[in-house]
This record gives structure tokens, sequence and C-alpha cells, in this order.
């Protein structure tokens, strides 16, 4: 493995830890505390700093990066918050962690697992349409998905 592929798993690594308190709260009240939000965001926002300073990113970078949580915001907003506006802010500490592909592929493949979670549901008639289920456990299923991906 080179030292970029070692970083890239540091920062997956790094988002796992982010997500599990996430998970666990999402899971029991579907809120995240705002105070652990803004702290890995502003970590988040100061890892960037510090690779844009060092030469290493570029700013277009950073901004393409937040495209996929400011998607969700932006969802969430015109839904009323069918989506949560917590998942939209965990995808913009995702996006600064994890570059703007793998943003992308971690919310394509979420998407995914929750919508075929979802539909099993509803045709075990478990669940009817309007049922919220917590977001955060495919998010981090996927970020596993795409670590394992990575290795391979």
């Amino acid at each position: 493995m080179d030292a970029e592929t070692i970083r890239r798993l540091g920062n997956t690594a790094a988002c796992a830890i982010f997500l599990l308190p996430c998970v666990i709260w999402d899971i029991r009240t579907q809120k995240i505390p705002r105070w652990y939000l803004r702290i890995w965001l502003a970590a988040g926002c100061v890892g960037e700093a510090i690779f844009l300073i060092m030469g290493r990113l570029w700013w277009q970078q950073c901004l393409l990066s937040l495209v996929p949580g400011a998607f969700l915001i932006l969802l969430a907003i015109l839904t009323r918050e069918k989506i949560g506006l917590g998942d939209g802010i965990c995808f913009l500490i995702i996006g600064l962690m994890e570059g703007p592909f793998a943003c992308a592929m971690i919310m394509i493949l979420s998407f995914l697992f929750s919508s075929v979670y979802g539909g099993y549901l509803f045709l075990c008639k478990r669940a009817g349409r309007n049922k919220r289920l917590p977001f955060l456990p495919f998010i981090t299923g996927a970020v596993a998905a795409e670590m394992v991906f990575r290795l391979i």
C-alpha cells in the first residue's frame, strides 16, 4: 500500500469514529446533538485549511466536497425535513474528510441501502409509506463498504 492509500484509509477510519455515536443517537432519538456536529465540522474545516496551506488540495476540491451535503440540506428544507437536516450536515463532514468523489459514492450507496431496506419493510407490510427510518446506519454501512472497495 502506498502512502496515499494509507492516508485515505485513515480519513475513512476517522469518518467511522465520527459516525458511530451519530448512529446511536439517530436510532434512539432521530436527532444528533448540534454541539457534536459543530465540533466535527470545525475539525474538518481546520483539516481542509491545513491541506490547502500545504498545497495538497485545491480550493475547488474543497468546495466540490461540500456539494453532496449541501444537496441533502436543500432536500431537507424542500421536504420539510422528511430527510433530516442532521443527515445533510453529516454529509458535509464526510465530504470534508473523504473528498468529493468518495462522498458522492457514499451518498449513492447509502441511498441504495436504505431504499432496499425500506422496500423490504414495505413489501413485508412491516412499515407504511411514511415510516421514518434513521438514515445514519445506512451512511455508516456505505462508509464501511467504501473502505472495503478501497482495499480491493
